[in-house]
């Protein structure tokens, strides 16, 4: 997990580290006139304690020191606002992220650019992020939510007002006061791997949900990671440290 910094020192989305060079986020998350997005913090479970600092005085619980690094956006090419597709964005990373216990970069799903849906019987998805809590306040700490998978044609049924689309969307959620909330927009949607290996994957980037974080049966809308990795790997390809 990394928390994605304005200019004027806010943290306003999520993102994952995909590989040293490079974040994976929301392109919505980019378009902030105002208080456009200038580094990422790597390294810290918590936005703001112990200190604000950098370096080897800076310690996160006894592993990797804090790291702000600023960034370069590179959002979809085909990135709709108005309709809320393609909404998927990397940021370069003017230096490598120092990787280490604590700093990782996650895993993407096998498979084709054309993989629409988490593989069956995934069971719950779990989504992280800085967001606002379930009682609408602010936390330092990084949290997590569990959140059953929904198939994007029930979805679509209950998400009257808006179509989405089946090979660049997914869906889940739909329980009350456990969801997605605002400020954890760009973070993962994953799940552990089914494999001997213990390892997270992530499926999912966070789009939007419900204003209250969670309703009964109003599942939350997330970019299918799985669809865009053909894009992915094209943008981080040849890239080196």
């Amino acid at each position: 997990m990394v928390a994605l910094q304005t200019e004027n020192g806010n943290y306003v989305c999520g993102g994952t580290l995909v590989t040293d060079r490079y974040v994976l986020t929301a392109a919505h998350c980019l378009t902030r006139q105002l208080d456009k997005v200038v580094a990422v913090l790597i390294g810290r479970t918590t936005l703001t304690s112990p200190e604000n600092c950098s370096g080897e005085d800076c310690d996160d619980g006894g592993y990797a020191p804090v790291q702000v690094i600023p960034v370069e956006h590179i959002r979809h090419p085909l990135y709709s606002a108005r309709r809320r597709l393609n909404d998927i964005a990397l940021l370069r990373l003017a230096s490598p992220a120092k990787l280490g216990e604590n700093v990782k970069p996650i895993c993407l799903p096998n498979g084709t650019p054309e993989q629409d849906i988490p593989p069956e019987g995934l069971g719950l998805l779990i989504v992280s992020g800085w967001g606002l809590t379930e009682r609408g306040n602010s936390f330092d700490m990084l949290r997590y939510a569990t959140l059953p998978h929904v198939p994007l044609q029930e979805c679509t049924q209950l998400q009257e007002n808006l179509k989405l689309d089946p090979k660049t969307q997914l869906c889940a959620g739909g329980k009350n006061r456990i969801d997605n909330c605002l400020g954890d927009s760009g973070g993962p949607l994953q799940a552990f791997s089914a494999g001997d290996k213990l390892q997270f994957i992530q499926y999912g980037v966070v789009g939007f949900g419900v204003t209250t974080c969670g309703e009964q049966n109003l599942p939350g809308v997330y970019t299918n990671v799985g669809a865009y990795l053909g894009w992915i790997f094209k943008t981080v390809e040849g890239v080196t440290s």
